[in-house]
């Protein structure tokens, strides 16, 4: 086991502020699983203190020692930074522009884009499907869609056209 942050001799002053509760282990064996249990939850005497502290009148078990050494441990850790703080590390800071962007998408429903495709293809080919199979070939509709600013079409088009 490697160095624990309260030393021995600490926790067991510190632990024996309870040897006035009722079912203390007076007896050095019993006494010194308490102390171990106490000084391995502890990490740092302040820490230690606010465990005995929290305690009165009966001696807590080990578990609710260990319990309460838990709860009590973030007050005693130096702060982490924020987890914002390590995404703008790891990635930068955030692109203000990307959420308006997002939601602009997420506000164009799907149904509305496609048939608002259709109605600017309709108004580029207007003789187009007039008669059946008279529409031009996926190719031609990709291209067009390409240069309309449906990108994602023209993508799909092509792939199924064979391009």
């Amino acid at each position: 086991m490697g160095q624990l942050p309260v030393s021995r001799s600490v926790a067991e002053g510190i632990f024996r502020r309870l040897s006035g509760f009722r079912g203390y282990p007076h007896n050095p064996t019993g006494e010194g699983y308490f102390i171990d249990a106490f000084q391995c939850a502890c990490v740092s005497v302040a820490h230690a203190e606010a465990v005995i502290a929290s305690f009165d009148e009966l001696m807590p078990t080990v578990k609710e020692i260990r319990d309460t050494a838990a709860n009590l441990k973030p007050r005693f850790l130096p702060p982490s930074p924020s987890q914002r703080e390590e995404w703008e590390k790891q990635y930068g800071p955030p692109d203000p522009g990307f959420y308006d962007q997002v939601m602009k998408q997420a506000a164009t429903p799907q149904k509305s884009r496609d048939a608002e495709l259709w109605s600017k293809l309709r108004e580029k080919f207007p003789t187009a499907g007039r008669k059946k199979n008279d529409w031009p070939s996926w190719r031609v509709l990709a291209a067009a869609a390409r240069e309309l600013g449906y990108d994602d079409y023209a993508r799909a088009w092509e792939k199924s056209a064979g391009a």
